[in-house]
């Protein structure tokens, strides 16, 4: 008997030895990124727990109002890491070291009075995915709320002697948030000044909430123009990947090789439509002529991954990172849980205005925003992207002449009836189809009304309206 059970502990004691030797040999195939290997997934899951230290990040939010406390206000969008950073440390060490207080009749009135940075995310974010994104403990998670909307953050300064954050979810009935504080940060107040003072596109909105129009379903920063007309850039479409002319199946190689590891062994295709298919043994790359790139990795999935939406965020944007001809600034514009897993929409913004695909590019080409990433199982199974690039043109300019309050009431009227709420109202670039040989111009910037998910799009300088 007691042959057998040294036997026995001698076993245990070999695979436990075993085991060790394989994470240990993982850790230096990856150069001691252990986090990337199967152990790691095997230990750490599930990520949406407080104790999760591996691949995660934090939702991000679709665009950003800074202001001074006077209802006039600088809209972001796309990325600003400087502000980020700073806001990230408030948030975490409010989160961290206060107790929330709950104010289930919110008035943005609390915080929009005073200086301030908003983050709106366009959709309702659940707060332990976001706590576990910036590494804070699901302990902290207010009992009273599931999820929010928006993110107010007050600096400590002269009016103001603790820092305070604001999480606010609007689409409960009548509003509720609550709110941290924290002792930082003079550096918010400086940075909020730094960005007041020195806009790219010199447009100021107003908050409708601050304001007091009811027509609108929640709070919206729109642009007021201080004049008659503002003036601003067109902007121009330059291909991610060009196919017009001289192209070669080396040339198709080289630019989609981030898509693919560096020691597949890919092949390169032409069909007689235009398309270019590049493929190894799990990942096809297609490089359309209308100008849409597709992605599919057909690798099989771990069903023993657990995905969580922060999780699934991570490697998303991780993929993005890698994708070089990517030149323009983007934000994170929806997400969808699907049956096949998160997806992840974002579209492209040129000089904190927004660009919007126009529908029938969206219908013809089969995308909805500029680039769609599906992940599943913590990993991108499918990416559809625009294949363009945008910046401004300053050889040519565009005047506004309509405002947000005309746009409003074009839209009213025609949706007809008074007791119709605005669901949304943005103002940007509107891109037309590039096939279309009755548009002489490609871009316009545009009011884009959106009630009850119809879209009335009303160019801003020659007051012209059409419905999508």
């Amino acid at each position: 008997m007691a042959g057998k059970k040294n036997s026995m502990l001698k076993n245990i004691f070999v695979a436990v030895l075993f085991v060790c030797a394989v994470i240990q040999t993982g850790m230096l195939w990856l150069d001691g990124n252990s986090s990337h290997n199967f152990f790691y997934y095997l230990f750490e899951q599930p990520f949406a727990k407080s104790i999760t230290k591996g691949p995660v990040e934090s939702i991000e939010p679709k665009n950003m109002a800074v202001g001074s406390g006077n209802n006039s206000f600088k809209l972001l969008y796309g990325t600003d890491e400087k502000i980020d950073s700073i806001i990230s440390g408030i948030i975490q060490k409010a989160v961290s070291q206060s107790e929330y207080e709950e104010l289930p009749d919110f008035l943005w009135q609390e915080c929009l009075g005073l200086k301030c940075a908003v983050y709106e995310f366009g959709i309702t974010v659940p707060f332990n995915e976001y706590f576990t994104g910036i590494g804070i403990s699901e302990s902290k998670v207010p009992k009273s709320m599931s999820g929010f909307t928006s993110i107010a953050v007050l600096p400590a300064d002269s009016e103001n002697n603790s820092s305070k954050v604001y999480f606010i979810d609007e689409s409960s009935n009548g509003g509720a948030a609550v709110v941290y504080t924290s002792d930082i940060s003079s550096e918010l107040s400086n940075e909020i000044d730094n960005i007041l003072s020195s806009g790219t596109n010199g447009i100021s909105c107003i908050s409708t909430a601050a304001s007091g129009f009811n027509i609108f379903k929640t709070n919206i920063f729109v642009p007021q123009f201080s004049s008659e007309k503002a003036n601003f850039y067109s902007i121009k479409e330059t291909p991610c990947i060009d196919l017009t002319e001289n192209v070669t199946k080396d040339y198709i190689e080289d630019v989609t090789e981030q898509y693919f590891s560096s020691y597949s062994n890919k092949t390169v295709s032409f069909e007689p439509s235009g398309v270019y298919t590049v493929a190894d043994s799990t990942n096809v790359v297609k490089c359309y002529p209308y100008g849409v790139l597709e992605y599919f990795n057909y690798s099989a999935e771990n069903l023993e991954q657990q995905q969580s939406l922060s999780s699934a965020y991570y490697i998303c944007k991780e993929f993005l990172k890698k994708d070089t001809s990517i030149k323009t600034d983007y934000y994170l514009s929806d997400i969808r849980i699907t049956g096949e897993g998160a997806l992840f929409c974002f579209d492209y913004c040129v000089s904190d205005l927004p660009v919007i695909l126009d529908g029938d590019i969206k219908s013809q080409y089969g995308i909805d925003h500029a680039m769609e990433v599906l992940v599943s199982g913590n990993n991108v199974r499918k990416f559809k992207k625009y294949n363009s690039n945008f910046s401004q043109d300053t050889a040519f300019k565009e005047n506004a002449y309509t405002d947000f309050l005309t746009a409003v009431n074009y839209s009213m009227v025609l949706k007809g009836g008074d007791n119709n709420q605005i669901d949304e109202i943005i103002f940007g670039y509107y891109v037309n189809d590039q096939s279309d040989e009755e548009e002489t111009d490609k871009s316009h910037i545009c009011w884009f009304v959106n009630i009850d998910t119809t879209v009335y799009i009303i160019n801003a300088e020659d007051g012209s309206l059409r419905i999508k």
